[in-house]
Parts: structure tokens; C-alpha cells; sequence
């Protein structure tokens, strides 16, 4: 299906843009003398906007379209940029960043929905795969590009907006109709809790902690005075982690009661984050240690997906399928305030000893649950789930799972696409 690439392009371009943008922020508060704190409540303003954001488009979706959506948020995203650099303040930048994360949902609403509404279930394995590359791929890059000019100054922030521009192109240019908009379905998150508590503690989890890495891991690798260029060398380990290893940890899953991959997964990251603690002098062994904490830590996401996919009732997926992706939403707010206080108390390393607590505690809470209530048969648990923790709540209440082995797109998955 050649028809996916152009949205996928468009994925790619403001993934760019968005792993840059707050690299970029991070650094350049730091070079302003912002604090710790102070900088994850301006990162957590984006998530705020971002939460708001994904309950509010698919309405605005469902008036005007997805491609008038796509650009004029895109539009807006693109012009917010360009203001940072004219107004450096904490308040003008936290509110800055809450209109970014409000217009930035909106594009994950409409390339989400419009992706997974040309997608057949032939192919769709293959096109959320590739899906999940273009996100955290771009993530990645966008990381390595803070190395392509000063914080400092004008440029990068000008870059950043020719990015979000370019994904504009791809999209009103697309040669296929977008999707019709049906009526979302409503999330019950209390009932989700109440039938597999674990998918929405570990959403929450996974948003507190991907986004205090994301929001704060630029200001800590200011902080121990590691150039721009090193700095998104180290986040764009972790985004690279997150792609290479999504897919062994989804296969030991199908193969092994899932709760069990949960904690060991949740384990190694209290293991991961302690050697960040011991090796923050060292350039070569900190890349290793982000490379193996993005690739625990946010593929995480996917196995707490397929665990509630596992008990909910398959009438009742898309409905449930939101609750998580609020608590992702809820615990990224709260994760770059609480990083940032921690590391004003404890220094830099403080980022490290936050993540160690979070995922100790959620370790101590899967236990909980084991012995509440035995592991479901592997038998019949269903297909890993390879999704990015920033999916839509739109994507998520609108997605069919399959009943089908996960895996990464081979050149002849890749083939039927096209």
C-alpha cells in the first residue's frame, strides 16, 4: 500500500522536530540558569497540553476533517517555535509549551487515525511496526541534530519549524481520501482498574518515567557539562534501544506469562538506572546505559498494553483501550516535576535515583498483584502490542488487534505495504 508512506513521511518530519525541540529547550534553560524544578514544570506543561489535546481533537477531527486539523495545528506548532527564542522566561516558555502539546496531539490524532484507517488487517502488523520505527526513529534523530548548531542562538529553533512545515507537505498532498471520523469510543477507566489494575499503574509508570527522561535527560547531561552534541548522542541512545530491543522483549511475551516479562523488565530498569548512578563520569559507558534503559523502559508500554488486551473481553478492547493512554498522560505530567525536584535536591544523579525509585515501587506492586491473582495461561494470552507510549487516545480507542504474532516488518512485509 504505497498510500501509507505519505503519512508516514509526515510521522518521521515532526518526530524530527519534536525529539529536537526538547533536547533543545532543555539545554538552552540550563544555559539560562532555570532551575531543575523549574524546567520540569515547563515539560510537564507539554504533556498537560498534549493530554488536553488528545481529549479534544478528535471532536475538531470530526467538524472539519483531518487534513484542515493536520494544518492548521501544524501551522500553529510550527509558529510557536519560532517565539521561544524571543521570549525567555519560564512562564512564556511553560505556556509556549502547552500550546505545543495541544497542536502536536493534534497531529498524532490525525496521522494515527488516518494510518490506522488505510491499514487492512493483512498488513497491519506490519504498518504499526514501521509506525513504531518512524516515531522513536525520528525521536532518536532528532536528538543527534541538537549537534547541528548552538542552543544559544536562532538557528535550531528555525530548523525545528521547517520540520514541523515540511510534515504538512506529505499529508495535504496525499493522494488517498482521509478516513471517515466515527464516534470514539468512551473510556471507562474505572471498570479497566478494576478488571486489570497493572494496565493502568503501569501506564502511569511508563509516562512518569519516559517523560522525565525525555523532559529532564537534557538537563542532566547539561549539568555534568557534557556538550550539545554529546547530549543528543546520549537521548538518541535510548531512543535507538527503545526500537532494537521493542521486539525481543514482545516475543519473550508471547512466549512467557506476560506479568513475569513485566517484572523482569521492570527489575532490569531498577539494575539500569542504579549503573547510571556509577557511571555518570564516563561518556562511552552512560551511552550504554541509556541505549539499555530506553530499550526496558519503552517497550514496557507495549507489554502493559498486551497485558490488559490479555483480560479485557475482546468486545470491549476498544473501549478500554484509552484508560492506559490517560494514565500515560497523567503520569507524564507529574514525571518532569518530580524528576526536576529530585535532581535540585540530589544533584544531576537525582534523575537517576527518581527512576530507581519509580520502577522499585512498581516492581513491589506487580508482586503484589501476582500473588493477588494467578498469571493467565500463555495459551491464551493475545499478540503483543507494538505501540510508542505517545500514541493518541484517538489510535488507541480505534484499533483492531489482531490475534497474530508480532513482529518486525521483513523486506517482503515491507514489499506489501508498497
Amino acid at each position: 500500500m504505497k498510500k501509507v508512506w505519505p503519512l508516514l513521511a509526515a510521522v518521521w518530519l515532526f518526530m524530527l522536530g519534536n525529539g529536537l525541540v526538547s533536547s533543545l529547550l532543555g539545554v538552552r534553560s540550563t544555559i539560562e540558569g532555570f532551575s531543575t524544578l523549574t524546567v520540569g514544570v515547563m515539560m510537564a506543561a507539554y504533556y498537560l497540553g498534549y493530554l488536553a489535546g488528545s481529549r479534544m481533537i478528535p471532536d475538531m477531527v470530526g467538524a472539519v476533517g483531518h487534513i484542515r486539523v493536520f494544518a492548521g495545528l501544524g501551522s500553529l506548532a510550527s509558529l510557536v517555535v519560532l517565539v521561544h527564542p524571543l521570549w525567555v522566561h519560564p512562564v512564556t516558555w511553560s505556556l509556549l509549551r502547552l500550546v505545543t502539546g495541544f497542536s502536536l496531539a493534534g497531529l498524532y490524532v490525525v496521522a494515527e487515525s488516518w494510518l490506522n484507517g488505510l491499514a487492512t488487517n493483512a498488513n497491519r502488523g506490519n504498518v504499526l511496526s514501521l509506525y513504531l520505527v518512524m516515531v522513536l526513529g525520528g525521536l532518536g534523530v532528532g536528538q543527534v541534530m541538537l549537534g547541528l548548531g548552538s542552543p544559544e542562538q536562532y538557528e535550531l529553533f528555525v530548523l525545528v519549524s521547517v520540520l514541523i512545515s515540511l510534515s504538512l507537505i506529505p499529508i495535504t498532498l496525499a493522494p488517498s481520501e482521509a478516513p471517515t471520523v466515527g464516534l470514539l469510543q468512551k473510556t471507562n477507566i474505572a471498570e479497566v482498574y478494576r478488571v486489570t489494575p497493572l494496565a493502568i499503574v503501569g501506564g502511569a509508570v511508563v509516562g512518569v518515567t519516559n517523560s522525565a527522561l525525555l523532559g529532564i535527560g537534557p538537563v542532566y547531561g547539561a549539568q555534568l557539562g557534557y556538550p550539545v552534541a554529546v547530549i543528543g548522542q546520549l537521548l538518541a541512545a535510548a531512543m535507538a534501544g527503545a526500537v532494537l530491543l521493542q521486539w525481543p522483549l514482545g516475543r519473550l511475551s508471547d512466549r512467557v506469562p506476560r506479568r513475569r516479562v513485566i517484572l523482569g523488565v521492570t527489575l532490569a530498569s531498577v539494575g539500569v538506572a542504579l549503573a547510571g548512578v556509577l557511571v555518570e563520569g564516563s561518556t562511552s559507558a552512560l551511552v550504554g546505559v541509556m541505549f539499555l534503559y530506553g530499550g526496558l523502559s519503552f517497550p514496557l508500554y507495549g507489554l502493559v498494553i498486551s497485558h490488559m488486551n490479555d483480560w479485557i473481553p475482546t468486545s470491549k478492547l476498544l473501549s478500554a483501550a484509552g484508560a492506559p493512554v490517560f494514565a500515560v498522560g497523567v503520569g507524564a505530567v507529574a514525571g518532569p516535576v518530580l524528576a526536576g525536584g529530585w535532581m535540585s535536591v540530589a544533584g544531576p544523579v537525582g534523575m537517576w535515583w527518581f527512576l530507581v525509585s519509580v520502577h522499585g515501587l512498581f516492581a513491589l506492586y506487580i508482586l503484589y498483584r501476582l500473588a493477588e491473582r494467578p498469571n493467565i495461561p500463555v495459551a491464551l494470552q493475545k499478540a503483543f502490542a507494538p505501540l510508542p507510549a505517545r500514541g493518541s487516545a484517538m489510535v488507541a480507542t480505534r484499533t483492531p488487534w489482531r490475534r497474530t504474532r508480532y513482529r518486525l516488518p521483513t523486506p517482503r512485509g515491507i514489499r506489501s505495504i508498497l
